[in-house]
């Protein structure tokens, strides 16, 4: 996360701070709330329907992806090996997570990610003649399923690796903008 403080010819003082984590998990929550919208049994919206749960799903699995990298850095940097980062960052997304997962069975903590990996799978590794299987498999129901899964192990990791998700930007903008005086507008990527 990084925090910008702009000051216009107008003397608004603008404070943003920018967390392309958070940022991928309110597109996500775009995505869901645009899906929710559009009826997936009707023909005229079906494609539209499906085009935005292939829209969050991505951003999603984009959203884990930083986080777990996020998790991989700090811990590698506790440690003192953060010189071995860039090779753990390339690791494929599975093994990244076992690794982590790793760390929460020596606390007990494990939890099964299998149906969203494998819908995450059917999107990443389109095979040819899965086509329809994708189509199908691609559900408000089964995304939601994969975000539970996502949540939950998000929510046993924090607690072993001692770290958030990422930096809550409102809460940190709204601190910095106290000690700077008046905030005219409080902004946000979260969907409304």
């Amino acid at each position: 996360m990084e925090i910008r403080v702009e000051i216009p010819l107008n003397g608004n003082v603008m404070v943003l701070a920018i967390s392309a984590c958070e940022d991928l998990r309110h597109d996500y929550e775009y995505f869901i709330q645009q899906a929710r919208k559009f009826d997936e049994n009707k023909p005229s919206t079906v494609f539209l329907h499906k085009r935005y749960l292939r829209g969050a799903l991505l951003t999603l699995f984009a959203y884990a992806e930083a986080v777990i990298n996020n998790w991989l850095f700090h811990s590698l940097e506790r440690e003192g090996r953060i010189s071995e980062f860039k090779k753990e960052q390339r690791k494929s997304l599975e093994d990244k997570f076992h690794l982590l997962d790793k760390a929460a069975a020596r606390s007990g903590s494990r939890t099964s990610l299998r149906s969203a990996k494998r819908l995450r799978n059917l999107v990443v590794h389109l095979t040819p003649g899965r086509d329809t299987e994708f189509f199908d498999g691609l559900s408000l129901s089964t995304l939601t399923e994969a975000e539970q899964e996502l949540r939950l192990w998000f929510r046993k990791m924090e607690p072993v690796l001692r770290m958030e998700r990422h930096a809550k930007t409102a809460k940190q903008v709204r601190r910095l903008s106290r000690k700077m005086g008046t905030v005219t507008a409080d902004v946000s990527s979260k969907p409304k």
